[in-house]
């Protein structure tokens, strides 16, 4: 699935309320945080133990750049900045998706997804987003270090979430 095929096909949703317009937003932000990633040259990373240096020295020499009136010049850092923002952007694209489905306020995944289950959400976006949200978000935004080790999930199965949230909102706009 290409990224501007994604971004056409949210192009095409029309909402017709204040709610319904909130739920494009971070979907439409999610496929430009992608796209910028792609054109920094994201690069899928495996469990590289000095991974963490290089980045590191690569966000130290951007915030640098901004000290001093520039903007940050592309890196694999900056490209990952772009692809962490994308997941926030999906995982809260099918939380208030998932929330408007089911007229639920909770934000807690173990709450919305046994009512999305209910509202017959298929399990396999479910599963998307609960990878995203609990293998990539909740880990960048709690744990120390975040993300610069272990396994992260691969562009393409970012791009699929993305493509199933669509999907998603296609069918329920």
């Amino acid at each position: 699935m290409r990224l501007s095929a994604i971004a056409e096909r949210l192009e095409r949703l029309r909402p017709k309320s204040l709610p319904e317009a909130g739920l494009l937003t971070y979907p439409i932000g999610a496929v430009f945080c992608a796209h910028e990633a792609q054109r920094c040259k994201f690069t899928d990373r495996v469990d590289l133990p000095d991974r963490w240096q290089v980045e590191l020295k690569e966000a130290i020499a951007a915030a640098g750049a901004l000290a001093r009136g520039k903007r940050p010049s592309e890196s694999s850092w900056l490209s990952v900045v772009h692809f962490n923002s994308a997941l926030h952007r999906i995982d809260v694209g099918y939380e208030r998706l998932i929330k408007h489905i089911t007229g639920r306020r909770s934000s807690r995944f173990d709450v919305l997804e046994p009512l999305a289950r209910r509202a017959r959400v298929p399990g396999s976006m479910l599963e998307l987003w609960r990878k995203v949200r609990q293998h990539e978000v909740n880990r960048l935004k709690h744990q120390t270090g975040g993300a610069l080790s272990g396994q992260r999930m691969s562009f393409q199965e970012m791009v699929k979430a993305l493509d199933a949230l669509v999907r998603l909102l296609e069918a329920r706009l």
